[in-house]
C-alpha cells in the first residue's frame, strides 16, 4: 500500500466529531502505529472497528491507553493485509 492511500483510510476511519486527534501514524513493513488523544476514551472503539471494517487491516489491536490529565493516550498497532506481489 502506498503511504498516501494509507493516510487516506486512517483519516477516513477517525471518527468526525473531532473527539481525537492523531499524532503519528508510522509503518515498519506490515505493521502500522497509530498514536493519538482523545479526551473521550469511549470513542477508541469506534477508530478500531472503522480500521477494520477498511478493508486494508488484516487486525487492530489496542496496544496502550494511558490517562494523563488533559486527555488520554491510546496507541494501536495494525497489521496491514500484504498481497503477493507480482513477478
Amino acid at each position: 500500500k502506498g503511504p498516501v492511500l494509507l493516510l487516506n483510510h486512517v483519516i477516513q476511519s477517525v471518527p468526525g466529531d473531532g473527539v481525537l486527534w492523531l499524532t503519528s501514524v508510522a509503518q515498519k513493513s506490515d505493521q502500522i502505529k497509530i498514536v493519538g488523544f482523545t479526551q473521550h476514551p469511549e470513542v477508541i472503539p469506534d477508530l478500531i472497528s472503522n480500521l477494520a471494517a477498511s478493508g486494508i487491516f488484516q487486525s487492530v489491536d489496542l496496544e496502550l491507553i494511558e490517562r494523563q490529565k488533559e486527555a488520554s493516550k491510546f496507541s494501536l498497532i495494525c497489521l496491514s493485509i500484504t498481497k503477493p506481489q507480482a513477478e
